[in-house]
């Protein structure tokens, strides 16, 4: 099973797994870049354990196999293998599901968010981390934000991201979740974060080893 990717943000899935839609007969999950599933696999396994009702759950994603820019090199370095192998994304991801046994608690929309976005009518809690353009943050940010109660995403440290949360909700709308990297509209979410717990503390001093790790792959190169 290959489930690599850059998930460490499971304390905020958990919250949301406990949180988000405590008042709806069906609670909806949305998640917007999907990649192989190691954070949407997650989410559906806490809400397995939390709800005791049923639950829909969404993956959006193209699964493209095109090369992701200059700028996402380790990505297109693991799309490259992939196509070495005459494998896609999309077969991984759905590998993925089978073996952990959760793929038909998971409805699949291989589509771009904004297609997406027309097909699904509300849902309690989206996580955006699609396209990290600032233009593309935005567009999602303003298509999400009037369908979801919670809405949240990823890589708010970069400064494109953080770009496109100013320009769709603007400056000091939105709140960080430091060392998770996130970002949430959600005042009971961010206030629920306690960034000096022990899970912040292992967080913040597992982004130290991995910018050691890449300080040196880097200096190697």
């Amino acid at each position: 099973m290959d489930l690599q990717g850059w998930f460490s943000y499971d304390w905020l899935y958990d919250w949301a797994a406990r949180n988000a839609g405590r008042d709806s007969r069906i609670p909806t999950f949305v998640e917007v870049g999907v990649w192989k599933g190691a954070s949407i696999s997650h989410l559906c396994n806490r809400l397995l354990v939390e709800e005791r009702r049923p639950f829909r759950l969404c993956a959006v994603d193209t699964w493209s196999m095109e090369p992701a820019g200059r700028a996402n090199v380790r990505q297109n370095s693991y799309l490259a293998d992939l196509r070495a192998d005459n494998r896609t994304l999309y077969d991984v991801y759905n590998e993925n599901m089978a073996a952990l046994g959760i793929r038909h608690f998971i409805t699949d929309y291989r589509m771009t968010s904004m297609q997406a976005v027309n097909l699904i009518k509300q849902a309690d809690f989206v996580f955006i981390d699609g396209d990290h353009s600032a233009d593309a943050v935005a567009a999602d940010v303003e298509a999400w934000r009037p369908k979801a109660a919670i809405l949240a995403g990823h890589d708010a440290n970069e400064p494109a991201v953080a770009a496109g949360l100013d320009r769709a909700l603007g400056p000091g709308n939105w709140y960080f979740l430091s060392f998770l990297r996130c970002w949430t509209t959600s005042r009971e979410l961010s206030e629920a974060w306690d960034p000096h717990s022990a899970h912040g503390r292992a967080l913040y001093w597992a982004e130290v080893a991995k910018l050691e790790r890449w300080a040196e792959e880097y200096a190697v190169a």
